[in-house]
């Protein structure tokens, strides 16, 4: 939803992998506040996410699943990714529910992410046909182990998100890949 983010994807080199008329944000985003993720944008963009979502999965032959990505940490994609995933059970009943999720370490200076993260849990639990969790720490120590590790003044190794983002992508093409 944050601009800023989503402006990093629709200006990158995989820009011309998402159609602009399908990318929705909104400034501010939900300040590290499920509820505000949940309830506010939510019910603020259902229709629009709704509309996005049908169109796309009507023009699919043979649809088989959903694959939601998003962190339970902070407000927007906790709150608004618990929102979206109800939401997809209630209108596409019959189709699967992939989540990808990742969890906070526990020593991050939002308080608030471990009630993001207890009331998301709550929805994956309820909502996702699967869940694959993945935590920030266990993502650093891979990308350490894996020799793509990056030297950070605040800490003494660090992986950038890139190196543990592609992890998670890398987790999400053997899941997608044909035999």
């Amino acid at each position: 939803m944050e601009e800023s983010v989503v402006s990093r994807f629709s200006n990158s080199e995989l820009k011309g992998l998402f159609d602009k008329r399908a990318l929705i944000t909104n400034h501010p985003g939900s300040g590290n506040n499920w509820a505000e993720g949940y309830h506010t944008h939510g019910s603020k963009f259902k229709n629009k996410i709704l509309k996005v979502v049908t169109k796309y999965a009507e023009r699919c032959d043979c649809l088989h699943g959903f694959l939601l990505v998003f962190s339970v940490g902070g407000g927007t994609g906790s709150g608004l990714g618990s929102f979206i995933l109800q939401q997809l059970e209630e209108y596409f009943p019959e189709i699967d529910r992939f989540v990808a999720c990742v969890y906070s370490t526990g020593s991050e200076d939002v308080i608030t992410a471990p009630y993001n993260m207890m009331l998301s849990t709550q929805y994956l639990i309820q909502h996702a046909t699967c869940v694959f969790p993945v935590e920030n720490r266990a993502l650093q120590e891979i990308s350490l182990r894996k020799g793509v590790s990056t030297i950070n003044k605040y800490r003494s190794i660090a992986s950038t998100f890139e190196d543990m983002n592609s992890v998670v992508v890398n987790l999400l093409l053997h899941l997608t890949r044909t035999a």
